[in-house]
């Protein structure tokens, strides 16, 4: 019944030249998917790496003119805002 529903010609087009299973089509449309998705996650793991190791941790300059104003600490901004806020009510 399987040979009836496939088709000789769809089953050889399905066949990776540099595997040889037993013919079965669904073999072969496995172990395409299988190395399909193993050379996709080394490509991806190829462009991971590169991005990793090319771009810097820090921009060269500044992006923006507040970028490169100094920050106050949590701390030393909330006893700031206290004590203008006394000093102004």
């Amino acid at each position: 019944m399987g040979q009836g529903i496939m088709p000789n010609t769809v089953r050889e087009s399905l066949d990776i030249s540099f595997v040889k299973l037993s013919g079965n089509p669904v073999a072969c449309l496995l172990t395409y998917m299988y190395l399909s998705l193993v050379s996709e996650t080394g490509v991806c793991a190829l462009i991971l790496i590169a991005v990793l190791i090319y771009f810097p941790s820090r921009p060269p300059s500044c992006p923006s003119i507040s970028a490169a104003i100094g920050k106050l600490e949590f701390k030393e901004g909330i006893r700031d805002l206290f004590r203008y806020s006394l000093e102004f009510s």
